[in-house]
């Protein structure tokens, strides 16, 4: 599972359905367990959390194979969570989002609320997301940036270069986000792209995105 160094030289590590912080003398601080009954039975899940929240994301495996964490997109744009859940620090659930399998939520492959999600990304393994504030989140997600934020249940697209996704088809790869050249500094979220091409010449550049854009 994810593992983070903390400001006070900490170190906070997921470990089955808990979460647990060490002293740099490898004394265990704290332990934080997430009850089972709320999580994947088959324990194919990862963390990703803040100073107030814990992230479950279900994550791809042979026994759930087609119900994983994603963050979702309709054609108007707007961002929906499915097979994700919310928790605070005591273990509780706030609010389990969309569960279901991907692709199958009925037989004309519509979603929840009736939306039919032109576009989804893979969350689990805890890279693609980053925390802004307590309460909002950027999911990074190669060619887009999305942002969400759990206070008021709603997310945007803040950068979109799917059209790169359209033109060099497999090689769009080397278009996007460069991950994990990304991190979080006062509020901002700093990614490395590249979204131009010149003469075969890649050009990579440094971007910002924030709630206001």
């Amino acid at each position: 599972g994810k593992a983070e160094w903390n400001s006070d030289n900490t170190l906070t590590f997921q470990h089955e359905n808990t979460i647990k912080t060490i002293s740099a003398e490898n004394e265990l601080l704290e332990t934080v367990t997430l009850p089972k009954e709320n999580l994947p039975e088959d324990g194919g899940f990862d963390l990703s959390w803040n100073e107030k929240y814990i992230l479950v994301i279900d994550k791809q495996i042979e026994s759930s194979w087609n119900q994983v964490g994603l963050v979702c997109f309709d054609e108007d744009g707007k961002v929906y969570l499915a097979n994700v859940a919310l928790f605070d620090w005591e273990g509780n659930v706030v609010k389990e989002y969309n569960k279901g399998a991907v692709d199958g939520y009925d037989e004309q492959g519509n979603y929840p609320d009736g939306k039919v999600f032109d576009r989804h990304y893979y969350l689990a393994d805890g890279n693609h997301i980053y925390w802004i504030d307590e309460d909002k989140v950027i999911f990074e997600c190669h060619l887009l940036v999305v942002y969400y934020d759990f206070s008021k249940d709603e997310g945007k697209i803040l950068d979109d270069m799917r059209k790169y996704g359209e033109i060099y088809g497999k090689f769009s790869v080397y278009y996007g986000v460069q991950n994990p050249q990304c991190g979080v500094l006062n509020g901002n979220f700093y990614y490395l792209c590249q979204r131009d091409d010149e003469d075969g010449e890649t050009k990579f550049s440094i971007w910002k995105a924030n709630e206001g854009g």
